[in-house]
């Protein structure tokens, strides 16, 4: 999913494509590195488990949830 949004954005035509996750595996951050301009996570791990190992807490999210959150940041911008 992740590969197939990437490829998505570079596709229409983004000059710049940044990532960012909470938990980034150190086998995916250097296989994104390739193919994305800037990456940003608070942890860089080893040996990924899985989310609910690594958060003490997880609060499952529906879409629109998330999207919510991501258009009421001050930093969003909408598509156009």
């Amino acid at each position: 999913t992740l590969l197939c949004s990437l490829e998505t954005v570079i596709n229409a035509g983004a000059k710049i494509v940044s990532f960012a996750t909470p938990i980034l595996p150190n086998d995916v951050f250097l296989n994104l590195e390739a193919i994305v301009d800037d990456i940003y996570s608070v942890y860089k791990i080893n040996d990924f488990v899985n989310l609910e190992y690594h958060y003490e807490n997880i609060k499952k999210m529906e879409s629109e949830e998330v999207k919510q959150i991501v258009q009421s940041s001050k930093n969003y911008l909408p598509l156009k």
